[in-house]
């Protein structure tokens, strides 16, 4: 089997600027995939600059884990916060977090793949860096991306074959 990351990338896909609002980020990442025939769930995108070069990656965790932060700053310190408190750190959170820009929150050291990779090295990548998703690229320029199900579901197709 000579599957490469040509043969299992998605070549429509959404992408998002550096300087873009995180709202921004969070409501292509709930519309359905640019392009798609089957429904997928966005879980990150790929953050590119002017020239549509990748310079970093967002997702759903990237999105909570400073959440995560912003809500343990206003959470009343010293013993158990009662919900009124707790509710009102929740909104005090959402009111920092509402005009962060992707490019704050994004994670810049990005694992990519170029289109010549074997599906070997790819699910090695996934499984190694715990990745759900792998950049195709050509330098620095995308030209796919591949989800971990459908590699997971190439190699189900054979092992069924």
């Amino acid at each position: 089997m000579d599957l490469q990351a040509r043969d299992l990338m998605v070549s429509e896909f959404d992408t998002v600027s550096p300087d873009s609002p995180v709202a921004d980020a969070v409501r292509l990442m709930r519309k359905p995939l640019k392009g798609a025939t089957t429904v997928r769930r966005v879980f990150g995108l790929m953050v590119v600059d002017d020239q549509q070069q990748l310079v970093g990656m967002i997702s759903m965790f990237d999105v909570l884990y400073h959440f995560d932060t912003l809500f343990h700053m206003e959470t009343p310190g010293g013993g158990a916060a009662g919900v009124e408190d707790l509710e009102e750190a929740f909104y005090r959170a959402c009111e920092k977090a509402g005009p962060m820009n992707v490019g704050d929150l994004m994670t810049t050291q990005v694992v990519k793949v170029d289109e010549q990779a074997h599906i070997t090295d790819i699910i090695d990548l996934m499984i190694k860096n715990r990745h759900r998703r792998l950049p195709v690229c050509r330098g620095n320029t995308i030209c796919g991306v591949i989800y971990i199900s459908d590699v997971f579901y190439e190699i189900y197709k054979n092992l069924l074959a």
